[in-house]
This record gives structure tokens, sequence and C-alpha cells, in this order.
């Protein structure tokens, strides 16, 4: 009689401990499950973002041509960088004649699209920025003003521009910024580098390049294109 007591006692704690022990796999599975749900990936969110417009310069110097023309020459690179998930669309335009500074409109300067083909693959800030200038120059190929371009989601987009100077500015230090209209907020001293973000939405953002003489203190901004989602 006590034996089988004893029996009925064991199989009750065996029953126990096999019933904890499903219980303890079953609340590690669920927090395995729970983990899992936390850890997976969130799909990115649809809506826009923004780009970003890093301005650096300049470079460049003197140019003495095979033909005997001696003038001033500098070279800004400008990086577009797409934020967004979408695709954006870029255009530049930049005027084929000549460009007057103020306060002295008898100061001018050309403003132009260095041709692809004259640039680097890759982000140089050796000398001209890696921009093959002196080829340019002797190669005959005529000045670029328009680009019309897309620029992936998430995507990079280096231009290279020229400035043509006369000789009465040699002595003085030129800075440039690409930026967005109304956000000209250091005009007419522009930085040596500069790093500006904006917003888009559904509206096309005008563009404009500010060029600086300092000293002595000339500028201009140039309406130069447009920034939208393509």
């Amino acid at each position: 009689m006590r034996f089988i007591a004893y029996y009925i006692i064991g199989l009750h704690l065996l029953t126990s401990c096999v019933q904890t022990e499903n219980k303890k796999i079953e609340i590690e599975s669920t927090l395995e499950k729970k983990t899992i749900v936390l850890t997976k990936p969130q799909k990115k969110s649809d809506s826009n973002s923004g780009f970003s417009i890093i301005n650096t310069g300049p470079k460049g110097g003197r140019y003495l041509s095979s033909n005997g023309t001696d003038f001033r020459y500098t070279v800004f690179r400008i990086q577009i960088i797409n934020d967004t998930i979408i695709p954006i669309n870029l255009a530049l335009k930049f005027p084929p004649k000549s460009t007057w500074l103020l306060p002295d409109s008898t100061i001018e300067l050309k403003v132009f699209l260095i041709p692809e083909k004259f640039t680097p693959d890759s982000i140089k800030d050796t000398f001209n920025f890696g921009v093959r200038m002196e080829e340019f120059f002797e190669s005959g190929n005529n000045q670029q003003f328009v680009l019309d371009t897309s620029i992936p989601p998430e995507e990079p987009l280096a231009v290279f521009i020229g400035v043509l100077y006369e000789p009465q500015l040699m002595n003085g230090i030129t800075r440039t910024k690409l930026f967005v209209e109304g956000h000209d907020n250091d005009a007419p001293f522009y930085p040596v580098n500069s790093v500006e973000s904006y917003d888009i939405n559904t509206n096309s953002l005008n563009l404009y390049y500010g060029i600086s003489f300092d000293p002595p203190n000339y500028y201009i901004s140039i309406p130069c294109g447009q920034i939208r989602i393509k």
C-alpha cells in the first residue's frame, strides 16, 4: 500500500515537471517569435526627404594658351546629393554671354559648365579637382551652358563650374555658391566650402549661383535653373 502511494506521488511530480518544461519551451518560443518581429527591418517611409548641395572651391589660376591669350580662370565643384527615395531632376542653365558684377557694371566674367569628358570619374581634391582645364582650353570645344539630368535616389552628382575673369580681377579671391532661391544668407561674402540641405516636394525649386569677389567686394547672383521631383 505504501509502495502504491509512493508510486502515485512520483507520477504526479513527473507530470508536473513535464508540464513545467512544456510551458518553458512555449514561453521561449513566444519570446523568440517576438524577437524576430522586433528585429525585422522596417520598411522605408514613402515620404520625400530632400537634397543637399556641397559647394567647394576655388581652384585654378592663370593660363597662357597656345595662341598667346593670357587669362585667369577658377574651377568650382558642386555636389548635389539626392536624399530621397525617388529620382530628382536637375536642370542648370547659365547665360552664354558675359555677366557683369555689382556694384561696378564694367567688371565682367563668364560662367560655364565644364564638359563631362574633361572631368574626373571620382571626387578628387588635387589640382583643379582633377579637371583637365588646359586640355579643355586647347581642345576647341565650346563652353557648355546647359545641363538637364536625373539624380537617382540616395545618389550624388558632381558638377564642375568654370569661371573666366577680366584682367583687372587678377588679385581678388573668388567665392561661389549654388543655392535655392530665398536661401542666400551668405551674400555677398560666400564661404570657401558650404553644405546646405533643402526639403523638396511636388513644386520645382529655383536655383541661383552666387559669385563674390573679395576684394573689392563685387558680387552677383545668377538665376541658373531648377530642381524638382522627376
